[in-house]
C-alpha cells in the first residue's frame, strides 16, 4: 500500500494534538508560592505513570521541581476586588493586592492556557475577617473567568487546611455546599478536601505555612484527584 505525501503531512499534524501535555494551573495565595506541595504533587503524578502527559503553568516561579509555573501570590485574598497578581499595589491592612482598575486574571488564563486550575485560596480573607459567603463568591467569579478562556475549564477547588490564625472549617463547609451548584457537565468543579488529617502544630512551619509533611498532605489532596482526571 502507498501512502501520499498529503496522508503523511496530514498524520504529522495529528501528533502534537495526540500527545499534547494537560496544562495545571495552580492558583491561591502564599500557601502556594512559598510551599513546595507542587513540587510533590509533580512527582506523585510522575509515580503514577503520568511523567510527559502533563506540565504545571503559571507565570510565577519558584523552586520545589513543581515542573513549570504557578499563579501563587503572597498576601492575595479571593475577595482582593477582583484583582490578580503583583501588578497592583500592596496596601491596606490586609496587605491585599488592590488594583480595581485592572483585572489580570484574563491576561493570565489568555498567555497560560491551561485545562485545569487548582485553587488553594482563603485564609488571607478569613485572616482579615472575610466571610465564607462572600469568599465563594469571590470563587464563583474567578470560574467566570476561567470559562470565558475554556469553556471546558477542569476546576479542583480545595477545602483548605487549618490554620492557627483562623477558624477554616465554616468556609470549609460553604466551599463544599457552592461547588455543585456552580458546576456543570461541561466544566466540572471537583472539591479535594485538604483539611482532613492536617495538623497545623506539626504540618506548618509557622501555623499558617505548609512544612515538609503538610507539603506532602496537600500534595496528595490534590494528587488523588487529579490522577482520575488524566487518566480518564
Amino acid at each position: 500500500m502507498v501512502l501520499s505525501i498529503a496522508s503523511l503531512l496530514c498524520g504529522a499534524l495529528l501528533v502534537p494534538s495526540i500527545f499534547a501535555q494537560v496544562k495545571i494551573m495552580p492558583m491561591g495565595d502564599s500557601t502556594t508560592a512559598v510551599t513546595c506541595w507542587r513540587g510533590d504533587l509533580a512527582k506523585m503524578l510522575d509515580a503514577q505513570g503520568l511523567t510527559g502527559k502533563f506540565k504545571m503553568v503559571g507565570t510565577q516561579r519558584s523552586s520545589c521541581a513543581d515542573k513549570g509555573g504557578h499563579e501563587g501570590y503572597p498576601a492575595f485574598k479571593a475577595t482582593s476586588k477582583g484583582t490578580f497578581g503583583p501588578k497592583g499595589k500592596l496596601g491596606g491592612i490586609g496587605g491585599e493586592w488592590d488594583d480595581p482598575k485592572e483585572n489580570l486574571l484574563p491576561k493570565v488564563l489568555a498567555k497560560v492556557t491551561p485545562d485545569i486550575v487548582l485553587i488553594l485560596l482563603g485564609i488571607n480573607d478569613l485572616t482579615f475577617g472575610g466571610k465564607p459567603p462572600t469568599i465563594v463568591e469571590a470563587f464563583g467569579q474567578f470560574v467566570d473567568e476561567m470559562r470565558k478562556s475554556n469553556p471546558k475549564m477542569k476546576i479542583v477547588v480545595a477545602q483548605i487546611p487549618p490554620s492557627k490564625s483562623s477558624d477554616t472549617k465554616a468556609l470549609d463547609s460553604a466551599i463544599a455546599a457552592w461547588a455543585p451548584t456552580k458546576s456543570t457537565a461541561a466544566s466540572p468543579i471537583t472539591v479535594v478536601d485538604c483539611a482532613a488529617g492536617f495538623n497545623p502544630s506539626s504540618d506548618t512551619r509557622d501555623g499558617v505555612h505548609f512544612s515538609a509533611t503538610g507539603d506532602k498532605k496537600v500534595a496528595t489532596c490534590f494528587a488523588t484527584e487529579l490522577v482520575k482526571i488524566l487518566k480518564a
